[in-house]
């Protein structure tokens, strides 16, 4: 088979899909359950949430590095990348193809971004930042006057917050094997499922995110995680590193 190759514009804009979990979706013929939430579920209060928020948010600094793997029907590319975390909720991603080839990166605050610096207009590249902040292990809160509904038995914490316009639903399982899966709908279909897994020191250790309606799918390895005590300033300047 002769190898598939992208000029640089397109080689680009696979790493700003896979940069802003923009461009993952399900593998070809693949399928996602409309729900991660186990049978259970009922109404909970808000309290209950945050506390079960909490357990999932950032509480320092967090510099994280990792290769990925991006595919959808066009192609698939390769890399590595990082993320710098400070709490309470500010996120910077970093990635590059081989070579150097492709770099990108974005500023995001919350659910929302503050800058990225890519060839194609935002909202073709972002489907929701909170499948981003899940993939590297954290959760996100419920917007205001959302309905909450959860469950906790065990080793299993699931929690879920809807709204007109779209629902996010949260798994973590501790234990033996601990993982966090989320997912989100919007207008009542799939927008993406994540799911990462952490090893015994509380690290990441691989994710995978899957968007049914664009046929991609990217895989991240982490293969660093430290706890910096401070971060350069210009980090959170568009196009520094």
């Amino acid at each position: 088979m002769t190898p598939q190759r992208f000029p640089l514009d397109r080689f680009a804009l696979l790493l700003y899909l896979a940069l802003t979990a923009g461009g993952c979706a399900g593998t070809a013929g693949g399928k996602i359950e409309p729900s991660v939430l186990p049978a259970g579920t009922g109404p909970v209060t808000a309290e209950q949430v945050a506390a079960w928020v909490a357990t999932g948010s950032p509480d320092g600094n967090r510099h994280l590095k990792f290769k990925f793997k991006f595919k959808d029907p066009k192609g698939k590319v390769g890399g590595r990348g990082a993320a710098r975390i400070a709490a309470p909720d500010s996120l910077r991603l970093d990635m590059q193809g081989p070579f150097g080839l492709g770099r990108g990166a974005a500023m995001v605050n919350g659910d929302s971004t503050e800058w990225i610096k890519g060839p194609d207009a935002i909202k073709r590249i972002v489907p929701d930042f909170r499948l981003m902040w899940s993939m590297l292990g954290f959760t996100r809160p419920p917007s205001e006057g959302a309905i909450l509904v959860g469950y906790e038995s065990g080793d299993v914490t699931a929690w879920s917050y809807g709204t007109e316009a779209d629902t996010v639903e949260y798994v973590r399982t501790a234990g033996a094997t601990p993982s966090l899966v989320a997912l989100v709908r919007k207008d009542g279909s799939v927008l993406g499922r994540s799911e990462t897994s952490f090893g015994p020191d509380g690290a990441p250790l691989k994710a995978t995110l899957i968007v049914p309606g664009t046929r991609a799918r990217l895989d991240l390895t982490f293969t660093e995680s430290t706890a910096p005590a401070t971060f350069k300033p210009d980090t959170w300047v568009r196009g520094e590193s």
